[in-house]
């Protein structure tokens, strides 16, 4: 169930790696399946600014 993926990982996930020096954080990509593609799918809406 959707309600049960706690999407604020997506988030920190994506602004650590955008904070890493070696990483580009305007290319950053992400692949996932089964829950994970939902929640990826969803986590925009924790952190508006990755659309």
């Amino acid at each position: 169930m959707l309600a049960e993926i706690p999407l604020e990982r997506f988030r920190d996930g994506i602004r650590w790696l955008r904070a890493h020096p070696a990483v580009d954080g305007g290319r950053i990509a992400a692949v996932a399946i089964s829950k994970g593609a939902e929640g990826l799918l969803a986590a925009p809406r924790t952190c508006p600014s990755w659309t």
